[in-house]
């Protein structure tokens, strides 16, 4: 029998990813009264319950005074040894404060054959008894079991559906060009920004849209050439609308998906294709759920991915945008999913203006404009190799 003691504090995943590399057969969880009134352990019980691994919380957990630690970890070091004799104990070193860290090595070191810390910025597992050595992290995380450990319930993405999989690679070309040719098309999305407006509006007595005027022609009677011209026609080649240059002014939308895809459906679009080309180990596009302890309120991200146990969260922006608004839900949220090891970006095909860089600076997020969202796949690759996008 394997028994894996841990300290639990704000950050689970230190804990989470070296249990699902190695599972043992029963998690011992020690929570101070804070992470109690968090809800830390209900949390990570629901976490371990999915895996199919036992939990065993002890509570009450000193994180002051060190003759208090000390005395509580021999406590639990002996317990445990007394209640599993032939049992192999390991002990994560990660979670809690130094000084329970120090106390609680004290007292395992004579029974924990293994004592480890979870590096997670240079991904590594640091062994540091009875030798000292490291292992590389294994990836072993995906996006739901990544925000779970943060307190996030995944309900479900809308990339989780095969059917729109489906009609994502039916676009996929038509995605990858307008993302190519953003600095360009500026004008361009916002003329069909407007258009995509009239066409949609609520069904009456409901919430719901729907397609009510799919057909629009461009107001100024000049009929679109050179790149807009040739971005209609992707549009159309992908079956997203109808255009043809021998009724140049005039398009017509072909669904109600395909008139959000023109609205800034394709951004997102653009983003999960690159990420996925890349081969990063989960990519989720129109990520929806709810925050477990905030009385269920419902957050939406645009695209998440996970790879090697760290998330990128991506907000996508083809529009104008307040931007102490987007700053606000970037920094919010991302900080309350990604961890302190994770990286927020906002795309933006509109150019962000000095006051959106001068907040991203200000909260440590990356702010990507129209120039340079044709070299996405470069910024992503630096990403990988863990270099400064």
């Amino acid at each position: 029998m394997r028994i894996y003691v841990v300290t639990l504090s704000d950050q689970l995943l230190a804990n989470l990813i070296p249990i699902l590399m190695d599972p043992p057969d029963l998690v011992v969880a020690l929570l101070s009264s804070t992470m109690q009134e968090k809800g830390k352990d209900q949390v990570f019980a629901d976490l371990l319950k999915s895996k199919g691994i036992a939990f065993d919380p002890r509570f009450d957990a000193p994180d002051s005074d060190f003759g208090a630690i000390k005395e509580f970890s021999w406590q639990i070091a002996e317990t445990l040894e007394a209640q599993y004799p032939d049992a192999e104990i390991v002990l994560n070193a990660s979670g809690g404060n130094k000084l329970m860290t120090l106390g609680l090595v004290e007292a395992f070191e004579n029974i924990a054959p293994r004592i480890e810390y979870t590096d997670t910025a240079h991904r590594t597992i640091e062994v540091l008894h009875p030798e000292p050595s490291r292992y590389p992290m294994r990836q072993v995380l995906d996006v739901p079991t990544y925000l779970a450990a943060q307190g996030f319930r995944y309900l479900r993405a809308e990339s989780d559906d095969a059917l729109w999989r489906q009609r994502a690679d039916q676009r996929k070309a038509a995605a990858k060009f307008l993302g190519r040719h953003t600095p360009e098309l500026g004008l361009f999305f916002f003329v069909l920004n407007g258009m995509v407006n009239s066409a949609i509006q609520e069904k009456a007595g409901s919430r719901q849209l729907e397609l009510a005027n799919p057909t629009q022609r461009f107001h100024d009677d000049k009929p679109p050439y050179g790149i807009w011209q040739q971005a209609l026609r992707e549009l159309d080649k992908a079956g997203i609308l109808a255009w043809s240059a021998d009724r140049p002014l005039e398009v017509r939308f072909l669904g109600l998906e395909e008139a959000q895809f023109v609205r800034g459906g394709w951004l997102e679009e653009y983003v999960w294709h690159i990420l996925q080309d890349e081969r990063l180990a989960d990519v989720r596009k129109g990520v929806r759920g709810t925050w477990k302890r905030e009385g269920d309120s419902k957050n939406e991200f645009d695209v998440l991915a996970v790879h090697e146990n760290v998330m990128l969260y991506v907000e996508c922006k083809t529009g104008w945008e307040d931007y102490a608004d987007l700053s606000y839900k970037t920094d919010s949220l991302g900080r309350s999913i990604k961890g302190p090891f994770g990286e927020s970006w906002i795309l933006s095909a509109q150019e962000p203006g000095e006051e959106l860089h001068k907040r991203a600076q200000h909260h440590q997020f990356l702010v990507v404009g129209p120039q340079e969202i044709p070299h996405l796949r470069q910024k992503v690759q630096r990403w990988l190799d863990g270099g400064k996008v």
